[in-house]
């Protein structure tokens, strides 16, 4: 009986990010355009105008640290496991040898 290895370990957590980064970006994307909308209808006044671009300027920080986040990740698991069981979401079949067939 053998236990978990890292191979396993890894993909298992990659495959729970790839869950949550849809999710997050999706939630970062809305800070973006909120702070566009905030930038937009701050009409004259300079300090809401400032608010709306910092809302912006960290909504795209937001979004590069989670999908920089996410491709490390899955370059780290393809490193480690080497197939696609890295996404296990997207219903890639594996075979016991180590094949792995997909979705094309």
């Amino acid at each position: 009986m053998t236990g978990p290895t890292l191979s396993s370990a890894v993909a298992s957590f990659v495959s729970l990010v790839n869950v949550v980064t849809p999710l997050l970006g999706g939630i970062a994307l809305l800070i973006f355009f909120w702070g566009i909308i905030r930038y937009l209808w701050a009409s004259g006044d300079s300090q809401s105008k400032a608010s709306g671009r910092e809302v912006i300027v960290w909504g795209l920080v937001a979004l590069f640290v989670i999908f920089s986040v996410w491709g490390i990740l899955s370059l780290a698991c393809w490193s480690f496991v080497g197939d696609a069981r890295c996404y296990q979401q997207q219903n890639v079949q594996c075979t016991p040898d180590g094949q792995c067939y997909g979705p094309y």
